[in-house]
């Protein structure tokens, strides 16, 4: 018989069914007007949503009803089992209309954040390549003021009459010119207009006319004009202006102009994609009363240099940014098709930046995320739907079938660690809470060394070696927890040798008796290749270690001490030397640098780089036939056998001769030398020979910096 509270449960329902259902309505309404009322794709992606809210709602309530109108008799019985049934049925339209709903506003939301994401990624492109104009301006004015500066010291344009002070002069341009591709011509004025000296193309009587005009109106500071090409319409070609004033008379006495291309390198630079995938091209453009002018064209557009775009057409990206300054926006580009744009002005000219993408840049990834969102939403709407027919059908078959079930579940557990057990790869081991080996896959037995059998009759404390022992019970321990526990140690094969594991380590259950699981990897490579990369970035540390010091290094034996103490120190190799080929008739090696703990190498003179007695080691070998020279074992290399005892003394069993080359000749070798035999692969090898390389172009810049030092002692720091 039925009482009271059987009816509890369907109360309960039903009140739990009303009040989700009205506070999801009330959250979907409250949503709609948060996010405005003028977004239609934000109240239809929450339409299902509201008819689940309702639905809730209305089963609530009539659950509620029927609970209380009718007592739990057997007669009803049937009847809540049907409710049941309906329930289910609601549940899973409930989720599936909750899914669509979610899912169309994390689309709608993810989209707008994906075009956001773009623009403001666009706009950051623009202000970067806006810096890229402003620091080539910069650099191209330095320049200019640097020469002008250097005119007014030597002072020779004050005599411009005599010739050797104008070959002088237009030695100067001449050499100035040659430094870069960009420099077109250049040339010196009097304040009347009188050409004092020139390089490149003489200027043209409107490029005089831009030079003095300049210059009158300058202040004493320079200028920059834009002019055009006749020869080259569609290149363009800047003028930086300087006047040279006498600070003592307080006048312009002459003015120094330079021509410059900068499609030579700083359009190429501008051309370079930045990343992100959004496929950007950029052009700069500047107005001409109602005009634009194409200063530099995107790099896949047909147009030219030069080429006039009216005003008129606002959807071109490049007029809208000669009317809106740094902004964003979407437009039509030079095919015809959608693309978005950003755009910033450059200081110093009346250019500005006009970075664009196609839309497909924003399409793309949205119509990804939509497939990728519709497969997962399609398919959690089906597995819940097949869950929820689980669940039914078992709630209706549970008593009868849970022996059978059970059963079941048995026979595949035991068929699921045959399967993997026995035909996995790594090791893995069932023992009891004690440790003892109850059973073990045939990989354990291959990689320790023991007959089935016999490891099922060791212990894990016996596969331990003694240090690692002492941890076993903490690290049991952990495993003991629900999650299990994952750690590193060091096991002991039959034969006694040792290697290092990683064991996943957790708690099972079989027949209500506790066992432990064990699933071990061998990790002796991944050690090993961790330390190899390891060692790589030391000598690649070494190598911006030899880099930073070939720039602060002032002579070659400051040079050659730091980069030995680079190698030794932050590469950590045994030991480096820097011998030099000494021009004699017995072609001698004298030690220029040593670091290393072995001082002895800084007194040797017994290697020879030329033929015959002591030339057959490495460091001679290198030096006279400029190759590299690798000794991987000196235990077993004859051709060392010389130096092997005192070698082997100093714990040296690898090293390694790499040529040094100035101007093409060799001047001697950097040895390098390991404690670890076979110490140096192909890919080491290739560090070291940059890192040689380094010192070679060390050397030869600081000799070419002495060179010019003697010819000019004003160019000695």
């Amino acid at each position: 018989m039925h009482t009271k509270n059987d009816r509890t449960p369907g109360l309960l329902i039903g009140i739990w069914f009303l009040v989700f259902g009205a506070t999801l309505f009330a959250m979907l309404v409250a949503t709609i007007f948060q996010t405005g009322l003028s977004d239609t794709s934000n109240i239809l992606w929450t339409i299902p949503s509201i008819v689940t809210g309702l639905a809730f709602a209305g089963y609530g309530l009539y659950a509620f009803f029927s609970v209380r109108r009718k007592p739990m008799t057997e007669a009803t019985e049937r009847l809540r089992i049907r409710q049941h049934s309906r329930l289910v049925v609601l549940a899973f339209l409930a989720f599936a209309g909750s899914s669509v709903s979610m899912g169309g506003l994390y689309l709608h939301e993810i989209t707008q954040t994906i075009r956001q994401e773009r623009f403001a990624q666009l706009a950051a492109i623009a202000g970067l390549k806006a810096q890229v104009v402003d620091k080539w301006l910069l650099e191209r004015s330095a320049e200019t003021e640097t020469a002008a500066a250097s005119i007014s010291r030597l002072q020779a344009y004050e005599s411009a009459q005599d010739s050797d002070h104008k070959q002088l002069m237009e030695l100067l341009f001449a050499e100035w010119k040659a430094h870069s591709p960009e420099r077109r011509s250049a040339w010196l004025v009097s304040p009347d207009g009188h050409t004092i000296a020139f390089v490149g193309n003489p200027p043209t009587p409107a490029e005089l006319n831009a030079t003095l005009t300049a210059a009158r109106s300058s202040n004493g500071i320079m200028r920059i004009r834009e002019v055009d090409d006749g020869n080259q319409p569609d290149t363009t070609r800047l003028i930086f202006i300087v006047p040279i004033t006498d600070v003592a008379a307080k006048q312009t006495t002459a003015i120094l102009a330079m021509r410059v291309s900068p499609d030579v390198i700083l359009f190429p630079e501008l051309d370079r994609v930045e990343g992100g995938g959004l496929n950007e091209e950029v052009g700069l453009v500047r107005r001409h009363g109602n005009e634009a002018i194409l200063i530099k064209p995107p790099k896949n557009s047909p147009e030219k240099s030069g080429q006039v775009l009216p005003l008129a057409d606002p959807r071109r990206p490049a007029v809208r940014a000669l009317l809106d300054g740094n902004s964003i926006g979407e437009g039509v580009d030079y095919a015809g098709e959608p693309a978005f744009w950003a755009s910033h002005r450059v200081d110093g000219l009346p250019w500005t930046v006009v970075v664009k993408a196609p839309q497909t840049v924003i399409a793309q990834p949205t119509w990804r995320l939509m497939g990728t969102v519709g497969t997962h939403l399609a398919g959690s709407v089906v597995v819940a739907g097949l869950m929820l027919f689980v669940l039914w059908a078992m709630q209706q078959t549970e008593i009868a079938y849970v022996k059978a079930r059970h059963m079941e579940e048995q026979a595949a557990l035991t068929k699921h660690f045959e399967r993997m057990v026995l035909g996995a790869r790594d090791i893995v081991l069932l023992s009891d809470p004690e440790g003892r080996i109850i059973e073990a896959n045939p990989a354990a037995a291959a990689a320790y060394g023991y007959s089935p059998d016999e490891i099922r009759k060791l212990s894990v404390r016996d596969l331990r070696t003694e240090a690692a022992s002492a941890s076993l019970e903490a690290q049991w321990k952990q495993s003991d927890s629900a999650k299990g526990s994952v750690y590193e140690t060091v096991h002991r094969r039959k034969d006694g040798s040792t290697f290092p594991i990683e064991v996943s380590n957790n708690l099972i259950e079989v027949n209500g008796k506790t066992y432990r699981q064990a699933y071990i990897r061998d990790i002796t490579q991944r050690r090993k290749l961790e330390a190899e990369i390891r060692r790589l970035l030391r000598v690649q540390e070494a190598l911006q270690t030899a880099n930073s010091l070939m720039l602060r290094a002032k002579t070659e034996d400051e040079l050659y001490r730091g980069m030995c103490q680079a190698i030794v120190e932050v590469g950590g190799y045994l030991m480096a030397i820097v011998a030099l080929a000494n021009d004699d008739a017995r072609r001698t090696v004298r030690v220029a640098a040593f670091a290393g703990p072995y001082a002895g190498a800084q007194h040797r003179h017994d290697v020879r780089w030329g033929e015959g007695e002591y030339s057959e080691g490495t460091v001679g070998t290198a030096m006279r036939t400029g190759t590299v020279q690798v000794n991987q074992n000196v235990a077993e290399n004859p051709d060392t056998a010389r130096w092997r005892e005192e070698l082997a003394s100093e714990g040296v069993e690898a090293y390694v001769g790499l040529p040094l080359r100035v101007d093409g000749r060799v001047i001697g070798a950097l040895a390098i030398y390991s404690d670890i035999p076979y110490a140096f692969d192909q890919a080491e090898v290739e560090f070291l020979k940059h890192l040689a390389d380094d010192v070679s172009y060390g050397v030869m810049s600081l000799r070419a910096r002495q060179t010019a030092a003697d010819a000019d002692p004003r160019l000695a720091t």
